[in-house]
């Protein structure tokens, strides 16, 4: 039986920046008029990856203030705002964690490949 440990947000976060930034690997040119499936890609898998981070990231800065807002007492934040916005960025920092996840074991999979 696997014991799960608890992650803080930012350490998370500093392991996804540094696989970002040792994992830059420049993908062949795709046909800029179809892309794949015919669709026109627009943004690289860093730049992606960097652009959830930083949702991710305002999700819990949001969450946060939310709930301090709550606590000082303003009438204007109601406390189903405040669980509904924890509950959305746990979630996103739930679904980031898993996508690290695979990205890190994609990656033990790649170094077992003998060359």
């Amino acid at each position: 039986m696997s014991s799960i440990t608890p992650v803080s947000v930012d350490t998370v976060l500093a392991q996804m920046r540094t696989i970002l930034a040792e994992g830059r690997v420049e993908m062949p040119a795709l046909d800029q008029a179809k892309g794949v499936d015919g669709v026109k890609p627009t943004q690289g898998f860093g730049a992606l990856l960097t652009e959830s981070l930083d949702k991710v990231n305002a999700a819990q800065k949001n969450a946060g203030q939310l709930q301090d807002r709550f606590l000082q007492g303003d009438d204007k934040v109601s406390l189903a705002e405040v669980m509904i916005a924890g509950q959305k960025s746990e979630i996103s920092f739930q679904s980031l964690l898993q996508v690290r996840n695979r990205v890190v074991n994609a990656y033990e999979e790649i170094m077992r490949i003998p060359i």
